[in-house]
């Protein structure tokens, strides 16, 4: 299937998640320096420098209230693209020191 754009579609390969099928997410909590409370409650795209591309994430509300914080959650298709999303998130932070935990 092919990209949509409609939200529907998998953050790390683009593919569209069909209505019924189980659905993967991905949370990471972006700390200090960071300031996406303007965008709380929409979808926002996420730079990912080292391979120059880009991926659809969810600004919501942090799950805990007592850090002040903001969490991005990213929609997958499966548990595979889920863990390599994570693997490159983690990645991304180590290579450019991006605060947030996840």
């Amino acid at each position: 299937m092919k990209k949509t754009g409609k939200g529907n579609d998998c953050a790390w390969c683009g593919e569209e998640i069909p209505g019924n099928p189980r659905r993967y997410g991905l949370i990471t909590r972006f700390r200090k320096k960071i300031d996406l409370e303007e965008e709380e409650e929409k979808r926002i795209s996420i730079s990912i420098l080292h391979l120059e591309k880009t991926v659809p994430a969810f600004v919501c509300k942090s799950s805990q209230p007592r850090e002040p914080a903001l969490d991005l959650t990213f929609q997958t298709c499966s548990q595979h693209c889920a863990e390599v999303l994570k693997d490159t998130l983690n990645f991304e932070k180590r290579l450019f020191s991006i605060p947030m935990t996840g």
